[in-house]
């Protein structure tokens, strides 16, 4: 399986305790470094994200002592818009797995997550009715 980090920087050591537990389960585990060029808090491409998280999986399935067909793809927060796009561009995915995925478009949960720090519940409510309703990209 291969793990899909979340948002920010994303070096193979920050999934290295998820990538343990499936391992002690029996479960492959392919880990990689997230892309930095290309990727910040403005500015970032889902689907060269997700090409990214796919081509781990295509080495993966390379692997003698995986079975191609049981190779899936599991996503953490953002990895939860990541991993669902990886597998539609690579129809021999077995399955997907999302964790902490977001129920809203990427661009209001990135506007939402970004904005400034309010102190009080009534002031957070506000400024989460002010976030985009709907992603351009």
């Amino acid at each position: 399986m291969v793990l899909v980090h979340g948002a920010g920087t994303g070096p193979r050591e920050k999934l290295r305790e998820e990538a343990a537990a499936f391992a002690r389960a029996g479960v492959a585990t392919l880990t990689y470094d997230k892309r930095t060029v290309g990727y910040s808090l403005t500015q970032r491409s889902y689907a060269q994200l997700a090409d990214d998280a796919a081509a781990a999986a295509a080495v993966l399935r390379g692997r003698p002592e995986v079975a191609p067909s049981a190779v899936g793809i599991w996503g953490f927060s953002e990895g939860g818009w990541v991993a669902p796009l990886a597998a539609s561009r690579a129809p021999e995915t077995a399955f997907v797995v999302v964790v902490g995925a977001n129920g809203v478009a990427p661009l209001r949960q990135q506007t939402w997550a970004t904005r400034p720090r309010c102190t009080t519940p009534a002031s957070r409510a506000r400024s989460w009715t002010r976030a985009p309703a709907r992603s351009t990209g």
